[in-house]
């Protein structure tokens, strides 16, 4: 397994891994289940390619991409925007590894703070990223 870094040019490269993403989102949401199908990857990652700041580092098993991290800094704000492993590659460190690297880029711009957002009914991932250091702050409440 080998970890690379995609260019912003090639973005769509991962794009299959995002739409996979989406799509659990949606299954696993209670109350926006509607908003993550019709959220798309180009609306979502046009958005980021705005961003002067941006990282993409991808696992790769072969020519296959498993698994993503993107991550992004603004006005000495970094975020962890989006993590995703193939089903079949989780519990292989991937995740750990493509986030720590995603964190280690960040340090470069001495960010004031680090976030990440977690969709509503993916909780279970909380432990994952707790113990990457990440810990609760708020909670974010959204009318439907």
């Amino acid at each position: 397994m080998k970890i690379v870094e995609i260019d912003r040019e090639d973005i769509s490269r991962i794009k299959g891994l995002w739409e996979a993403l989406n799509t659990h989102h949606a299954r696993k949401s209670r109350h926006f289940k509607d908003r993550f199908e019709a959220l798309t990857f180009e609306r979502r990652f046009g958005r980021l390619l705005e961003k002067e700041h941006l990282v993409i580092y991808a696992a790769s098993e072969g020519p296959e991409l498993v698994g993503y991290c993107v991550a992004t800094e603004s006005d000495s704000r970094g975020e962890v925007d989006s993590l995703y492993i193939k089903d079949e590659y989780r519990d292989k460190e991937l995740g750990r590894k493509l986030t720590e690297k995603a964190l280690s880029w960040l340090e470069q711009f001495e960010c004031d703070e680090v976030i990440l957002y977690v969709a509503e009914g993916n909780e279970s991932v909380l432990p994952f990223y707790e113990k990457l250091g990440f810990r609760e702050r708020y909670r974010v409440l959204q009318i439907q």
